[in-house]
């Protein structure tokens, strides 16, 4: 490892600088396939968390699709502040893993496994919007309503 470090600080500082961009990059994709599947799958997700990020997106697609702009922020500001409430769990648990590791530092690893976790919750609550078109946003309305009745039962 410590060879990889020593030929990697030895390059130019332009290559230095695309390859951690380039890593940086690879991070991002990596966490945002992780996002997407762990929604997919909602294996680390309870049935009512799993309710409660559709029902958010639900009521994001209904807001745009009203063309009503205050509905719409309305919507936008509830969004940030459910994905802040999982921030803060994250914030949380990265203090708790820190002040623990002094005692033990696996305390330190779990901390922040579980600051990863409820980022990717944030990031899935928060979302995207894929499209503007309405057509669209209305099928994807239909499909969240079909999820959260199979989440229901």
């Amino acid at each position: 490892m410590q060879e990889i470090i020593d030929a990697a600080t030895n390059l130019p500082i332009l290559v230095q600088g695309a390859l951690g961009s380039g890593l940086f990059w690879l991070v991002l994709l990596f966490l945002n396939l992780s996002r997407k599947w762990l929604f997919s799958h909602a294996v680390l997700l309870g049935k009512k968390a799993r309710k409660d990020i559709l029902e958010d997106r639900r009521f994001f697609y209904r807001s745009v699709v009203s063309n009503d702009h205050a509905m719409l922020t309305l919507s936008s500001v509830a969004l940030l502040f459910a994905a802040f409430r999982n921030f803060m769990h994250a914030l949380i648990c990265l203090v708790i893993g820190f002040i623990f590791s002094q005692f033990l530092s696996v305390f330190l690893y779990i901390g922040c496994l579980f600051a990863l976790y409820f980022l990717l919750v944030a990031s899935i609550r928060v979302g995207d919007l894929h499209t503007t078109d309405d057509s669209d946003i209305t099928e994807r309305i239909e499909e969240i309503d079909l999820q959260i009745g199979k989440a229901g039962e």
